[in-house]
């Protein structure tokens, strides 16, 4: 696993929101996945998916500015490597960010867009 020894599992509430199991463990393996993600070169393929991976899990803690930011980050550098798959991946995922940030207007445009790919 990426965050091991962490548990980095969650579950769904009655929102169909992702809950983390152990915030306090997720917020940990968060530290580590960024740690490692610093030492890597922003021009690769590993580097675009920690950070989507990273993104997601500040969703799920509620950190939507910290998720928004590395999201954005994420599909940038995933469109200058022409790493289609990942642009699109991180892309919906920022939509679900959205949502939870209350930007309908934004998050539906978003899935407009996926849903025509």
């Amino acid at each position: 696993m990426l965050a091991d020894p962490f548990n980095m599992n969650f579950h769904y509430d009655d929102r169909m929101r992702e809950v983390p199991d152990n915030r306090d463990e997720m917020e940990q393996g968060i530290e580590v996945l960024v740690r490692r993600n610093s030492a890597m070169e922003q021009n690769c393929t590993d580097w675009v998916k920690m950070n989507g991976l990273i993104g997601a899990y500040y969703r799920v803690l509620g950190k939507l500015n910290e998720s928004e930011s590395t999201l954005k980050e994420t599909i940038k550098i995933a469109q200058q490597l022409g790493l289609t798959k990942y642009v699109f991946i991180n892309q919906l995922r920022l939509a679900h960010t959205y949502q939870w940030q209350e930007k309908f207007t934004l998050s539906n445009s978003l899935f407009d867009v996926l849903l025509d790919l």
